[in-house]
């Protein structure tokens, strides 16, 4: 059984979201394990996914101050690797 507390997106927590979404990733494709992800997976999306690629308060709040800085910034890292992605 996964835990169920929400794992909050902030900057600091974004390696170990994209961890966890490529881990998680990886091990789906085992049939193994096809029981707990028939089991977990409502709580692993809304536990730890969608907090995750959701915008954020900070998000929120670049985006109605200084909405060409946040499109910048959104386009700029649509090449790497963020929690979006």
């Amino acid at each position: 059984m996964v835990c169920n507390k929400q794992v909050p997106a902030v900057k600091q927590n974004e390696k170990l979201i994209q961890a966890v979404i490529r881990y998680l990733s990886e091990m789906s494709t085992y049939t193994e394990l096809g029981d707990f992800f028939k089991t977990n997976m409502m709580s692993l999306f809304s536990l730890l996914i969608v907090p995750n690629i959701s915008l954020t308060h900070d998000d929120m709040e670049e985006y109605e101050y200084e909405p060409e800085t946040f499109v910048r910034n959104d386009l700029e890292e649509s090449d790497t690797e963020t929690r979006r992605r």
